[in-house]
């Protein structure tokens, strides 16, 4: 009901607990905990606190200019926009390659340390917005400078782009060829690719082009252990594999 109760679980009298009922979690008081899903999650699974050292060799996985841990600088990243969510996190990573985000999403695993991508921060569920403690220490992991467009195919009414790129940088690139891309919506000057395919978006023109899985051909994707899952395909029937 407040912004104290949405940004800290131990705010709550008593015992934060989460009670089985049916298929849905709720809190010790009888309250849906489905209302705060990103301090509860993490909750049941091990993770641990980050050292200085570790902070340092993420670092130098991210490259020259891939990390912010000035908390000026960090502020904007670690707020909701409406500033219903508030979090913490010692650093933002910000990579500017697959290799990078591999080899921090490997090491990271590797040491129990927890990860919470964020693109354009449009969100309104409070899922990209990290809650360090600590104990439980959780990395930022940006997709600002993954923004390249790689390749814009207009006889095959294909453009491959970036999990950062902005939507709207992607709309104007296939205008500038004669072409549509169909995804619309409100946030389209900040939000990104990455959060887009995520979220499956459906936007202003949902029911005439489909939500965001039905524009997608293919995708490069690297997993939470680091291995990179490559189906970055534009054929329109692909039937390998």
């Amino acid at each position: 009901k407040d912004g104290t109760h949405a940004q800290d679980p131990d705010s709550f009298p008593g015992r934060p607990a989460l009670l089985p009922v049916g298929d849905r979690l709720r809190m010790h008081d009888g309250r849906a905990a489905l209302q705060w899903p990103v301090f509860y999650i993490s909750r049941f699974i091990s993770l641990t606190a980050v050292s200085s050292q570790q902070l340092a060799e993420l670092k130098a996985l991210a490259g020259p200019g891939g990390h912010i841990e000035d908390p000026a600088e960090l502020a904007g990243s670690l707020t909701e926009w409406r500033g219903l969510f508030r979090g913490a996190a010692p650093l933002m990573l910000m990579p500017d390659a697959t290799a990078a985000v591999s080899a921090i999403l490997h090491y990271c695993h590797e040491h129990r340390i927890a990860v919470v991508p964020q693109g354009g921060n449009t969100g309104l569920v409070g899922g990209a917005i990290p809650h360090s403690t600590p104990e439980r220490s959780e990395i930022l992991l940006s997709s600002r400078r993954l923004n390249r467009i790689r390749n814009l195919d207009a006889a095959n009414y294909s453009i491959t782009a970036e999990a950062g790129c902005v939507l709207a940088t992607l709309q104007a690139a296939a205008a500038d060829a004669g072409r549509l891309f169909p995804l619309s919506l409100a946030a389209e000057g900040s939000c990104q690719l990455g959060g887009n395919l995520s979220t499956n978006a459906g936007g202003t023109a949902v029911l005439r082009f489909g939500t965001t899985r039905e524009l997608v051909l293919g995708l490069e994707v690297v997993l939470p252990d680091g291995r990179v899952l490559d189906s970055l395909r534009s054929l329109r029937k692909d039937n390998t594999g």
